[in-house]
């Protein structure tokens, strides 16, 4: 199956890529629902409608209605690529599909094109569930229904991953690893990125340090907030660490801000583990009177266009996703071929991007 639709002619190659799949053995019996296409092929409800419209037409399907499934009608080619023994690879993640951006939108990519090269199918699982009491029943459900199928871990929390791992799942994680987990893994290293990161707020003159992280339970947040204390700790009597846990959205940025503001002495340095947040940051501090550069310093964890075009440019880590794509193929491939054996994780350190937003105090 192609990777996704290309966007020149979306409507036409949203009907090529469903007509592939279908003579390919990608599905059978019925299509998965609307929701599930449109996240797995990234179009929308009203294109996807289109789609299934002229195919219907050309005989390709059954069309089905009142909440009913599409019925295939066209039989896989003898010998396609897909229609082998095994099941497909599921990325499992609480991230929408359309959320999915920068670094890990190119590296997920990435994995679908390697993963389609080898003949093997992909899938985009969206759940906002698993952080709820009843996860443990819901992923047994969810492995149960698809005993052959090979899983990516990507943005979970630590729990799930810790399931996966107990129950000897074929699965990898695509991200920072749990504490115990006995699965592989490909990764930036998130705790040695915020260690250097502290390195270089001590090694310019700050010592009262500040962690604006997400507050949902991620390993890689974690980490961070970890390697921020790391570095701290080889200056135990001048250096401190604050921690401020944010949402995605200004009020609790604005408001995690004014309780780092707000402390005796004021943080001068921030280390932003999500680079959307970079803007309202600036203005918080703007707003207080504190200038960037000259008052105090902000690195980002992450980058970004705007990031670059910035003035002052901001100080930042560049992710390669692509690079980080091609080793979660690698990985997995192993994973498929070899499913309970023992592989080497592959962790890549990101490039420090100096920027503006670091001066000497």
């Amino acid at each position: 199956m192609s990777d996704i639709p290309q966007r020149y002619s979306l409507a036409a190659e949203t009907v090529r890529v469903l007509r592939d799949g279908l003579l390919s053995g990608r599905w059978t019996g019925h299509l998965p629902g609307e929701h599930e296409l449109c996240a797995e092929l990234r179009v929308s409800r009203m294109t996807l409608r289109a789609a299934i419209e002229q195919l219907a037409q050309d005989r390709h399907l059954e069309k089905g209605g009142h909440g009913r499934r599409h019925r295939i009608m066209t039989p896989p080619t003898e010998g396609s690529p897909h229609n082998v023994p095994g099941g497909k690879v599921r990325v499992l993640s609480q991230t929408p599909p359309e959320n999915v951006v920068g670094v890990m939108e190119r590296a997920l990519a990435e994995l679908q094109r390697g993963l389609a090269g080898a003949g093997t199918g992909y899938h985009y699982l969206y759940r906002a569930d698993l952080t709820r009491p009843t996860t443990n029943r819901s992923l047994a459900a969810l492995v149960d229904a698809s005993p052959r199928d090979a899983w990516v871990l990507c943005g979970v929390p630590p729990a799930v991953q810790h399931w996966f791992a107990s129950r000897g799942v074929p699965a990898m994680v695509l991200g920072a690893r749990a504490p115990g987990v006995a699965l592989p893994h490909v990764e930036f290293a998130s705790r040695a990125l915020a260690r250097h990161a502290g390195g270089q707020f001590l090694k310019y003159g700050h010592r009262r340090l500040a962690l604006l992280r997400f507050s949902l339970e991620m390993v890689g947040e974690t980490e961070c907030e970890d390697g921020l204390r790391d570095a701290s700790s080889e200056h135990p009597e001048t250096a401190e660490v604050a921690i401020e846990h944010c949402t995605t959205s200004r009020p609790t940025i604005r408001r995690a801000m004014a309780r780092l503001l707000a402390l005796k002495p004021v943080p001068t340095a921030f280390l932003v583990t999500q680079p959307q947040w970079v803007w309202c940051v600036l203005a918080c501090l703007n707003r207080a009177g504190i200038r960037v550069p000259e008052d105090a310093a902000i690195i980002s964890r992450g980058d970004d266009l705007f990031l670059q075009t910035s003035d002052p440019e901001i100080t930042r880590y560049a992710y390669d996703g692509p690079r980080l794509g091609r080793a979660a193929t690698r990985l997995m491939l192993q994973v498929l071929a070899q499913p309970g054996g023992k592989f080497r994780s592959t962790v890549l350190m990101p490039e420090f991007v100096r920027g503006e937003t670091l001066l000497r105090k």
